[in-house]
């Protein structure tokens, strides 16, 4: 394992130092980003096997893992769900590299990925993941890859997004997708077990270039997965 501290110099025993454990044959991809990087206090743990990767993230709970959904030994999917599974390490950001296919998509909504880079990697996109997952500030807060279903006023259509602040009564997606307030989903996403909810569009936020936001009101929701997504989101809580 190597670790250095790229940034500010800074000790690295900082209380807000970000720590972050990269897959080696991405090592040279995050220099290619040191001017960014310069912008936070990052320690960057360089981890040969998935193996490694689990042993320092047992050791300095780290803040981001970014390694290959292809990995000798235990492959990246099967890391992350160990990990999701561990009540002391879930609480980290996981960046799968993937395949750019659809069942390579569908192995990290089954993960718990809260993000899949596409082969070949482009740095700005790795980049500004890293910067949006690195600054969130409260656990509880779901930032994964799902799988929606919409069934709209066009045409039905399916494909992936990112959600994010999960409660008993509904979540916010972002999608490149353009929706409509009125439109029926059905989302397919994991807590601890794959579930798949019913929903409505009630809101739409425009908030920035590449994602539009929607608020989705759950429909029809039984009590057992009611319950689960109450434990998920209070299992996820920071303290």
């Amino acid at each position: 394992m190597a670790v250095e501290a790229i940034g500010r110099l800074v000790p690295i025993f900082r209380e807000n130092m970000k720590k972050v454990i990269v897959f080696s044959e991405f090592r040279e991809i995050l220099q290619q980003g040191e001017s960014i990087l310069l912008r936070e206090n990052i320690a960057v743990y360089t981890a040969e096997s998935p193996e490694e990767i689990a042993l320092t993230h047992r050791k300095e709970r780290v803040d981001l893992i970014i390694a290959p959904l292809q990995m000798r030994g235990i492959a990246g999917d099967d890391l992350c769900l160990l990990i999701r599974q561990d009540k002391a390490l879930k609480a980290v950001s996981i960046i799968l590299i993937t395949p750019k296919d659809k069942t390579a998509m569908e192995k990290c909504i089954r993960a718990g990925a809260n993000a899949c880079i596409p082969l070949p990697v482009k740095p700005e996109r790795l980049f500004g993941k890293m910067t949006e997952l690195l600054h969130i500030s409260e656990r509880q807060r779901l930032r994964s890859m799902i799988k929606v279903s919409v069934s709209g006023k066009s045409s039905d259509r399916e494909f992936f997004a990112f959600a994010e602040n999960i409660s008993v009564s509904g979540m916010l997606i972002g999608t490149d997708m353009i929706l409509s307030k009125g439109d029926r989903i059905s989302c397919t996403f994991y807590v601890d077990r794959r579930i798949t909810v019913a929903g409505e569009i009630v809101r739409v936020e425009k908030k920035g270039p590449d994602f539009i936001y929607y608020g989705i009101h759950f429909t029809e929701l039984n009590p057992e997965i009611t319950d689960e997504i109450a434990c998920f989101v209070r299992s996820n809580r920071r303290v």
